[in-house]
């Protein structure tokens, strides 16, 4: 995990290690509009993939809900 106000600097790198390691590229990402998209976009233009900015990112909270009530019954 990162520090967040690390993220914009710190993830494109965590990122393309990630494509590299699976050997998959996405053809899409979806991104919450600020300064991570902004930190992403470089990226993904030379690798050709798409970014897309989004107001909400539902999945992503449903996801974050998840989680949490995980760990709420882990407690």
């Amino acid at each position: 995990m990162f520090e967040p106000s690390k993220w914009p600097s710190d993830f494109p790198n965590a990122l393309l290690k990630i494509f590299e390691s699976t050997n998959i590229l996405p053809s899409t990402l979806w991104l919450g509009k600020g300064p991570l998209l902004e930190s992403i976009e470089p990226l993904a233009n030379r690798l050709g993939i798409e970014v897309i900015a989004a107001k909400k990112l539902p999945s992503l909270a449903d996801a974050k809900r998840e989680l949490l009530k995980f760990f709420n019954r882990q407690s």
